[in-house]
């Protein structure tokens, strides 16, 4: 009770202390009837509209004071604070109708006096009284059994007993009936005393149904522990279905219950005074129905924030053309949640163009058309929904128009089969968002950087190397991490570049897996996007660092013959391999090779395009052992080198005879001494 009251505020008081005023004029009312006056439906059903009324203006008012909260919160937080913020917002609501529920049952009992009290001329009705209290009793207790069979709760048991106390306020009524001048209003109160009771049914179901989504979706829910979508479908076809069957059963129940409450009396009920007060009771429904429109015209437009709903729209369009948010753990797929959304304006991206499909209003979103071009962002991050087969250079694109150059990026979190209903409450769980930002300029000497969708990392000119080499990226990444101590990735984007390479980049870097326990979550590293090839990347690189220092090892290299290349910058560009490949000697000699120490000689020959051809040891090197030679084309086989655009290589003359004696130029080769010492022991 305390934390409904804490939910609910000071209007919980208020419903509350309506809740008892409904009781008090219920007794007024009932001792009035029982005087053999007449009183209309719409006294009955007053106080408990006005309840729901005041309960949903209350809701209206919360999530009014949610928006307010919004624009003060972190873009990361919002979706999780509008969730928060709308279901606290509704637990009055869902107050106010148990409450207007247990009142319409009271008056459901109130309104049976006035039909007991049926005048000197009366007729006993046994059938209608039994049947009435049979279905009462009855129905409560197999909707009490099956709420406690399908695990519905204590609300379940709550409709049992609302259903058994007013069906049995309508039964006491149901048992006479006048015969005299007393007929039409004895009539109307038994027909008085059943619509209440209907009623209290009706709200009751209301409020079980609001509970329920309460319970499956709101903060710490059931849904929110799933592992997946899957998981999630499971919980609610669990929980909150049956809570609905649970809900229609006992509407079907008071309809039975009403039935044999005025059905025989229905000549007498249809009359003037009747029919004016259903008109003025319908009056009273239509104003809570319109104070329910204005309630929703907020809570609705709150959910729609939390659940991030144009994603959920876009997602059918998209479906299995998103990037998908998997990563690798122990050679298992496995879907992860890298964000959580909360995003302005929506760019979609379709026929090699950008278009804002959804404008943010400041507190929700509007279906929209315009061209990036004429696209003018707000304060608000955009979302970018995009087929993870297209060029990622589009996305960068997108950025530049960015003021701050940060986006997120709507990537497919669970993939489910065709066949499997997904429920309009769980639809944004199909989706997740990756955070996507420019760089402002990068730090070789300080920062790893890699080409997008690539697996491997760069520190400084070359490869990184260390013990998480060849691991899975969530293991390899932070091992690169821990080495460095670098702040980030700087992932550069070439033409050739797809979206779903540029995701498969940054999710093992802003992502972290515990060891124990295999769950992953948040890391402290950012991902920074820039534009560029990346031979051209490493260039800059090499100016930032000099040649590394090794312990053991030595390594010349010396240009022998074949033109076309700068062969200076070939033999620098391998010599920063050294490092690396002293530390594959070194993983060698803990593996136990053997002859790691002495001096290896060999020749390798570029090809036309600029790539490591071959490479093999020659027959006069004193070290043979094949270990070491693979430890250097290990390191120096992704290189590649580019010609001058100028070049041209010879080709052979038309006439055959000169063709016979005509020899090709050789291929630019390199000499390479590697030189081993064995380490201490």
């Amino acid at each position: 009770m305390s934390g409904l009251m804490n939910a609910g505020g000071a209007l919980s008081m208020v419903v509350l202390g309506m809740g008892a005023i409904g009781v008090l004029v219920t007794f007024l009312l009932a001792g009035v009837s029982f005087t053999k006056r007449r009183v209309p439906l719409v006294f009955w059903v007053f106080v408990p509209m006005l309840c729901v009324a005041v309960g949903a203006m209350g809701a209206w008012s919360g999530a009014g004071g949610i928006y307010e909260t919004l624009s003060g919160t972190e873009a990361d937080l919002v979706p999780g604070v509008a969730m928060a913020g709308v279901w606290e917002s509704l637990t009055i609501d869902w107050f106010s109708r148990w409450v207007a529920a247990f009142m319409f049952a009271a008056a459901a009992w109130g309104a049976s006096l006035g039909a007991i009290a049926a005048g000197d001329d009366t007729q006993w009705t046994p059938v209608s009284g039994v049947f009435a209290a049979l279905v009462a009793l009855i129905g409560g207790l197999a909707i009490a059994i099956y709420g406690i069979q399908a695990g519905v709760g204590q609300q379940g048991t709550i409709m049992a007993v609302l259903v058994v106390f007013a069906g049995l306020g309508v039964s006491i009524g149901s048992f006479k009936r006048a015969l005299d001048e007393q007929a039409q209003r004895v009539a109307g109160m038994r027909f008085a005393s059943s619509i209440c009771m209907f009623l209290a049914v009706s709200f009751g179901a209301g409020g079980l149904f609001m509970g329920s989504r309460m319970d499956v979706l709101g903060v710490d829910g059931v849904a929110s522990q799933a592992d997946d979508l899957i998981a999630a479908i499971a919980m609610w076809g669990e929980l909150a279905a049956p809570v609905i069957t649970l809900g229609w059963a006992a509407i079907v129940v008071a309809a039975g219950i009403a039935f044999f409450g005025f059905f025989n009396e229905l000549g007498e009920v249809v009359e003037r005074y009747t029919l004016i007060d259903v008109f003025g009771t319908m009056l009273l429904m239509g104003f809570v129905g319109t104070v329910r429109m204005v309630e929703h015209s907020r809570t609705d437009g709150l959910f729609a924030i939390a659940s991030n709903a144009p994603a959920s729209i876009l997602f059918p369009d998209f479906g299995a053309d998103l990037a998908a948010a998997l990563v690798s753990i122990d050679k298992d797929t496995t879907a992860v949640h890298p964000g959580e959304g909360g995003f302005g304006d929506v760019l979609v991206y379709d026929n090699d163009e950008w278009k804002r499909k959804y404008k943010w209003t400041g507190t929700g979103w509007d279906e929209d058309d315009t061209a990036l071009a004429s696209v003018e962002h707000n304060e608000r991050r955009p979302l970018l929904a995009i087929g993870g087969g297209e060029p990622a250079t589009a996305v960068m694109e997108a950025l530049g128009t960015i003021s701050d150059g940060k986006a997120l990026l709507m990537l497919r979190a669970f993939e489910v089969k065709e066949d499997v209903e997904v429920p309009d409450e769980l639809a944004h769980l199909q989706v997740t968002y990756l955070e996507l930002e420019l760089g402002e300029g990068a730090d070789f000497e300080t920062e790893i950087w890699g080409d997008a969708g690539k697996r491997i990392v760069n520190w400084g000119p070359v490869r990184w190397f260390g013990e998480t080499e060849g691991e899975e990226p969530l293991v390899y990444i932070p091992g690169v991490f821990d080495d460095t101590e670098a702040p980030g990735l700087n992932v550069y984007v070439e033409e050739r570049t797809r979206v779903k390479g540029l995701v498969n980049s940054c999710l093992p870097v802003i992502l972290a897996l515990d060891e124990e326990s295999k769950e992953v979550g948040p890391s402290d590293k950012w991902c920074h996007l820039y534009e560029g090839v990346a031979e051209e990347i490493r260039l800059e690189a090499l100016e930032a660092w000099e040649i590394p220092e090794t312990q053991f090892t030595s390594m010349k290299i010396e240009w022998r013959e074949g033109d076309g290349l700068d062969n200076d910058a070939v033999i620098d560009r391998f010599m920063r391999e050294i490092a690396g490949i002293e530390y594959c000697v070194n993983e060698l000699l803990e593996e136990g090779e053997e002859e790691l120490e002495g001096k290896m000689d060999l020749e390798l020959w570029m090809t036309k395009r600029g790539k490591v051809g071959e490479m093999r040891v020659t027959e006069k090197s004193k070290l043979q052992t094949p270990g070491a030679a693979r430890c250097i084309a290990k390191r120096v086989k992704t290189a590649v080198f580019e010609y001058p655009e100028d070049w041209e290589w010879p080709e052979p003359p038309e006439d055959e005879e000169e063709r016979e004696k005509w020899e090709a130029p050789p291929l630019p080769t390199f000499d390479i001494r590697l030189e081993l010492e064995a380490p201490p022991e």
